[in-house]
């Protein structure tokens, strides 16, 4: 994995997991809820269509937690490039499962360290491949190498979510040369990291030039989320 991936990589964990659990905290004492209840409610809110939740799924760029929901008959391998994002995602499993889920519901978690566009599986090789956190930190330049990584592993279903354009931009960043599909947005005082965007228009292009074939293309909380079926 190249430096400037690993060095964005760990800049959106340390800030956003942060961020993130800071919320859910604060969001348990609002509702009066548990930490684990709120997570529970976060991952059952997932706009995943629940077809694509069968057998063997990859969340590329997990992070410490994947936003998936455990299911019965769901075989879910977690895949990050940083071990230690991964460690805590391996504790974070075992506690989703002693918690939520009997022995016999579900098969065992399995964690993976892999560069996106270097993922360790065979063509074709997993029932449905997901990108929910990814795509959107990557650089421009290797989006599009990405998505083809991912549809390569992928025997059926393709999911990701990428900023859209409008959405991403706020006050103080700017919009970069568009690369392939996608945009850079250079981050602001308030908030420097960087991140990749795209319109409706784009990911439309994009199915198409891919030979995927278009299941779900909306707009969910500031970003664009796709679901596809390979052709």
């Amino acid at each position: 994995m190249s430096v400037s991936r690993i060095a964005a990589a760990q800049e959106y964990w340390s800030k956003t997991w942060g961020e993130v659990d800071r919320a859910i905290v604060r969001s348990a004492e609002i509702l009066g809820a548990s930490k684990n209840e709120i997570e529970e409610l976060l991952v059952s809110r997932n706009p995943i269509s629940l077809e694509l939740l069968r057998g063997r799924v990859l969340d590329v760029g997990c992070g410490p937690r994947s936003d998936l929901l455990r299911k019965e008959g769901v075989e879910l391998i977690e895949c990050d490039a940083l071990q230690s994002v991964l460690s805590v995602a391996r504790e974070k499993s075992s506690e989703w499962r002693q918690r939520i889920c009997s022995a016999a519901e579900w098969k065992p978690v399995g964690l993976v360290a892999s560069d996106v566009l270097y993922l360790p599986f065979r063509d074709s090789s997993i029932r449905t491949v997901v990108a929910f956190k990814l795509l959107s930190v990557l650089e421009a330049h290797d989006f599009e190498p990405a998505l083809r990584e991912l549809s390569r592993v992928a025997e059926r279903y393709i999911a990701f979510t990428v900023h859209c354009l409008g959405s991403a931009q706020e006050e103080g960043s700017s919009v970069g040369k568009k690369e392939g599909y996608v945009y850079t947005i250079y981050g602001s005082e308030s908030n420097r990291q960087d991140r990749t965007a795209a319109t409706m228009a784009d990911m439309e292009r994009l199915l198409a030039d891919f030979s995927l074939m278009k299941l779900r293309l909306d707009f969910v909380s500031g970003r664009i989320y796709v679901e596809a079926e390979k052709g």
